[in-house]
């Protein structure tokens, strides 16, 4: 007898149902053995108490349908004792990780990567924390390498020694209501580091505070690992600003390589295609490093006491362009006396790149002190778009917003 049509497919839904499993792991069990048997639907449950490591290969759920990993309870965080890393994942790919706590991992609390021709991709974290972090070499809260779809929302970061999230030789990056903190008397490197070559990032609604050396640092250093072929697994969600920045003219820079932190910037460093909108960047030595750039926006963003710097400007690589950047309706704030200067730009390389739209820059020192943070035809460097806004006090309340109704068109306002 032919069934239907609806019964045919009900009863496709139930066998699809029937074949995910749900296995519950107690603290201390070695959960990762599960691995192997992990298919697209499953679900692993991490129940109260602190749960050792764990990490996963050639995880492979399926779109709409990840591999899913989450505490027991719903309005609990399920802890997991890092130790080099808390939880990592080598080439997989459609894994969501919801409500987790990595505490003292050396390394990095979470790490997606990928070893020879896998790729890992789609892969979700939500809702959950990362502490601690210090000891080894990167010393991130969140370590990307070589990752093609990577979601972070709802989660905070803190007093991690390296970074808060190290991105290197990764593509369709999404941060939205990501807190990096640190609390810790010693400087941190960079609240985001992106390193090597990395495309289309969206970071949206995110705050990044405390003694950081650089709250954002695109393109101005190459990645320690060669970068590989980059797929399009997950395409990014249009941007919160609706609208395109123009690619702008640039020159070829001088080969002369510039000093930096972490490893000399070389030809594998570049960053292309990013929107930065509604950050609150406080107590960065500066807000933004760059190296070579291209299609690069910053907007609505509050910068807090910045010390040596607004911006610095990374000399590239041999062979790569100057960098790129529309900075555009942002706030930046400071002490009397407590800026060095608005950017910081090596001899020899063009600031043409760099468009200043409107944005409203204050301290008690202005506009008095506008000669003494740059050249005196032109103390921003870049071009100019429209007149910038010197002599307005945006009245900041405790979590960056400006008070004064004519401020608000500027800056955090979320």
């Amino acid at each position: 007898m032919r069934l239907p049509l609806r019964a045919i497919l009900l009863s496709a839904l139930l066998a699809t149902a029937a074949s995910a499993e749900t296995y519950v792991f107690e603290a201390g069990d070695e959960w990762s053995k599960i691995g192997p048997r992990l298919v697209a639907g499953d679900v692993i449950v991490l129940l109260e108490g602190a749960h050792v490591p764990a990490q996963f290969e050639n995880l492979a759920g399926e779109p709409g349908k990840p591999i899913v990993i989450r505490p027991g309870e719903k309005l609990k965080l399920a802890e997991i004792a890092g130790k080099r890393e808390g939880l990592r994942l080598t080439n997989c790919s459609h894994v969501r990780i919801e409500r987790i706590h990595v505490k003292g991992a050396r390394r990095a609390g979470i790490v997606v990567d990928s070893i020879g021709d896998s790729r890992s991709g789609d892969i979700a974290i939500h809702d959950s924390v990362v502490s601690g972090v210090s000891g080894l070499v990167e010393q991130a809260g969140i370590l990307a390498i070589s990752t093609d779809g990577l979601d972070i929302r709802r989660t905070r970061i803190e007093n991690c020694d390296g970074a808060g999230v190290r991105f290197e030789n990764s593509s369709a990056i999404t941060c939205e209501q990501v807190e990096i903190r640190t609390l810790d008397a010693a400087k941190t490197v960079a609240g985001m580091l992106f390193l090597g070559e990395t495309a289309r990032v969206e970071v949206n609604d995110a705050i990044i505070s405390g003694r950081f050396e650089t709250g954002l640092s695109l393109g101005a250093k190459d990645a320690p690992r060669a970068p590989r072929e980059v797929r399009d697994l997950v395409p990014l969600k249009q941007s919160p600003v609706g609208s395109e920045v123009p690619t702008l003219p640039t020159r070829p820079p001088p080969p002369e390589p510039a000093r930096a932190r972490i490893v000399e910037p070389g030809t594998g460093a570049r960053f292309t295609d990013g929107t930065f909108t509604n950050l609150l960047l406080s107590g960065c030595e500066r807000a933004l490093e760059l190296g070579s750039t291209a299609r690069v926006l910053l907007s609505a963003t509050t910068i807090v006491d910045p010390v040596e710097e607004v911006i610095r400007v990374v000399r590239p690589g041999e062979g790569r362009p100057n960098p790129s950047l529309q900075f555009r309706e942002n706030i930046v704030v400071w002490q009397p006396r407590g800026l060095r200067r608005f950017v910081d730009l090596p001899d020899g390389v063009a600031a043409e790149g760099i468009i200043f739209g409107s944005n409203l820059w204050w301290s008690r020192e202005l506009p008095d002190a506008l000669p003494l943070l740059g050249p005196a035809e032109n103390p921003f460097l870049g071009i100019l778009d429209t007149p910038q806004n010197t002599s307005l006090d945006p009245k900041l309340d405790a979590k960056g917003r400006p008070a004064r109704e004519e401020a608000k068109l500027y800056g955090r306002n979320l």
